[in-house]
C-alpha cells in the first residue's frame, strides 16, 4: 500500500504580517520556519520514505530539502 504525506511549508516573515505570499517569488522560510522544517524532517523519519516532490515555491522548496536530506532523495 503506498501511503502519502502531506507535509506543509514552514512559517515566513508574511505570516507577521497577516498577509499569504501565494505564488510570490523569493518569500524565505524565516527562523522559526527553518527550525519547523528541520522538525518535520525529524518526525518523519520513522517512515519509509521513497520520494519527495515539492511546488516550486521557494519556501516549500526550503522545506523540502530538510527532508531530502534527512533520507538522501532529489526533490522532484
Amino acid at each position: 500500500m503506498t501511503i502519502i504525506v502531506l507535509v506543509r511549508h514552514g512559517e515566513n516573515e508574511w505570516v507577521k504580517k497577516h498577509r499569504l505570499a501565494g505564488w510570490l517569488p523569493d518569500v524565505h522560510l524565516n527562523k522559526k520556519g527553518h527550525q519547523q522544517a528541520q522538525k518535520a524532517a525529524q518526525r518523519l523519519s520513522a517512515l519509509p520514505v521513497k520520494a519527495l516532490y515539492s511546488s516550486p515555491v521557494t519556501r516549500c522548496l526550503e522545506t523540502a530539502e530538510y527532508i531530502g536530506q534527512a533520507f538522501d532523495l532529489e526533490i522532484e
